[in-house]
C-alpha cells in the first residue's frame, strides 16, 4: 500500500492520490495499517493540494489520524465515549459523534454499543447508510451484535442468512445493506486468518444459484470446457456476494479458486498498465 501511495504521489496528479487515500482511511480506522509511514509524505500532499487540479486538501486529517494511532486503546475509548455521551466534538482528534461511533465499532469496542445506539436514537439522520461516508451503519451494528457470543459462528450465520434471503430476491447492488454485511463479516474472518473456514465458505459460495446453469445440459457443457482446462472446475456464481466470497477464499489460502473464471489477476495487471499509461500512476521502474 505504501508503494502504491508513493507511485500515486509521484504521478503529480491530485485526482490520482485522492482515491488511494479513500482506501487507506478505513484501514487506519480499523488499526490494520500504521499511518505514520504514509504521513511522511505530508509535504508532497500539501504541495499537490495547492494545484488547480486539487478539489480538496489532501493533507487534512493526517495529524488527527496520527494522534489517534499513538493513543493507547483505553484513551481512545475514553475519547469516543466522551464524544458520544456529550455530543460535543473533539476537534483535537477530529471526532464528531459519527466518527467516534464508526471507529468504536471498527475497533470492536462493543461495550460502547449501548451508548452508540442511544446516541443514534436521538438523531434521525444518524444511520444514514452510504458506503463511502464515515457514519455508523447498520451492517457494522449487526457485526457488533454478532460478536456477543462465538464471533466466528456469528459472522458465518449472518452471511448464511443473507445468502438465503438473496436466493428469493437477488441483490445486485454492492452497496446494499446485505452485501455490505457479507463483505464486512468476511473482512473480519480474513483478517483473523481463519483458514479452517475455507471449506464452509466454499459451501456458502456453492449455495448461490446461477440461473445460466439451471439445466443438466448447461452444466455438462460447462464441465467439458473445465475438463479441457479453459475454466475452473466449479461453474461461476454471480453477484457481489459471490465476488466477496471468492476474494475471501483466495485470501484465506486458495488463490487459484475461480481464478480462470474471474480473470481477476489479469484484470489487475491490465488496470495497472492503463493507469501508468494515463499518468495516474508512476511506473515501478521510474519510481526506482
Amino acid at each position: 500500500m505504501l508503494a502504491f501511495f508513493e507511485q500515486a504521489i509521484a504521478s503529480g496528479k491530485p485526482e490520482a492520490v485522492a482515491p488511494v487515500e479513500e482506501v487507506l482511511w478505513p484501514l487506519f480506522a480499523r488499526r490494520w495499517l500504521d499511518p505514520r509511514p504514509f504521513a511522511e509524505y505530508l509535504p508532497q500532499l500539501r504541495e499537490l493540494s495547492r494545484t488547480k487540479a486539487s478539489s480538496r486538501d489532501l493533507a487534512s486529517g493526517w495529524p488527527e489520524e496520527i494522534a489517534l494511532w499513538d493513543m493507547p486503546a483505553s484513551e481512545r475509548q475514553r475519547a469516543y465515549s466522551q464524544v458520544l455521551s456529550t455530543g460535543r466534538p473533539n476537534d483535537e482528534l477530529g471526532l464528531a459523534w459519527n466518527g467516534a461511533a464508526y471507529r468504536a465499532m471498527l475497533e470492536e469496542m462493543d461495550n460502547l454499543l449501548p451508548l452508540i445506539e442511544a446516541t443514534m436514537e436521538k438523531d434521525p439522520n444518524a444511520n444514514y447508510q452510504k458506503a463511502e461516508t464515515k457514519v455508523p451503519r447498520a451492517d457494522l451494528l449487526e457485526l457488533a451484535r454478532a460478536r456477543s457470543g462465538d464471533c466466528v459462528q456469528g459472522y458465518i450465520g449472518l452471511i448464511r442468512q443473507e445468502l438465503e434471503e438473496q436466493q428469493h430476491r437477488p441483490d445486485p447492488d454492492p452497496n446494499s445493506f446485505g452485501n455490505r454485511l457479507i463483505r464486512e463479516a468476511l473482512l473480519e474472518l480474513v483478517h483473523a486468518d481463519r483458514k479452517e473456514l475455507l471449506a464452509p465458505l466454499k459451501g456458502l459460495w456453492r449455495s448461490i444459484p446461477n440461473p445460466e446453469m439451471s439445466t443438466p445440459e448447461k452444466r455438462q457443457e460447462y464441465a467439458r470446457y473445465a475438463a479441457r482446462g479453459f475454466r475452473d472446475p466449479d461453474y461461476p456464481r454471480t453477484g457481489p456476494a459471490a465476488d466477496h466470497l471468492v476474494r475471501a477464499i483466495q485470501a484465506l489460502g486458495d488463490p487459484s479458486f475461480q481464478e480462470k473464471n474471474s480473470g481477476r489477476r489479469e484484470l489487475l495487471k491490465s488496470t495497472r498498465k492503463r493507469l501508468v499509461e494515463a499518468g495516474w500512476l508512476r511506473s515501478t521502474v521510474e519510481a526506482q
